[in-house]
């Protein structure tokens, strides 16, 4: 058990470290993703196909994680603005490094966060996109291409003009 929690807080401790010496905006031209299949918190299979032909808005977080508990209420308001946008919002938990759903679930409930989580139990996410650090916000255009990545908590006017420049009939 000691082992375990010293193992969850050096792994903390990486990312958290990681976050703040990464670049806060960087731009990623064209990489596209491989398709991993996974579940969500509800059990739903998932894919990127499952937004595939819209823009999307991919975000990766853990309940530990102090700045992605300080942003979740704007990234909560996000989600609710890019849904009415028809813009795909795909919320990805770090299960390998926050294991515990209870946990996960009571997070979701006191942010009334009103996704279903993506879980990636076994780091396949977080390799393919690169993850060094938590939050990160990966922006992909209709074909799946990561076109923009913010590392670090998502700054509320990059939020505002994505949404602004996105609006449905622009």
């Amino acid at each position: 058990m000691i082992r375990r929690t010293l193992l969850y807080f050096l792994t903390a401790l990486l990312l958290t470290t990681v976050y703040f010496f990464s670049p806060q905006q960087t731009e990623a031209a064209g990489k596209q993703t491989n398709q991993i299949e996974t579940k969500s918190l509800s059990g739903q299979a998932k894919t990127l196909e499952d937004v595939k032909g819209q823009k999307a808005v991919v975000h990766f977080f853990a309940t530990w994680c102090q700045p992605c508990q300080q942003e979740m209420p704007d990234i909560v308001a996000f989600s609710k603005k890019l849904e009415n946008e028809g813009i795909g919002f795909v919320p990805i938990h770090l299960t390998k490094v926050d294991p515990d759903l209870e946990q996960l679930l009571a997070f979701l409930n006191h942010y009334q966060a009103p996704f279903d989580p993506w879980l990636d139990q076994n780091g396949e996410w977080m390799n393919e996109y690169g993850i060094v650090g938590i939050p990160t916000t990966v922006f992909l255009d209709e074909q799946g291409n990561e076109v923009q990545r913010i590392n670090g908590m998502l700054p509320p006017e990059i939020a505002s003009r994505y949404i602004e420049t996105n609006k449905k009939g622009d």
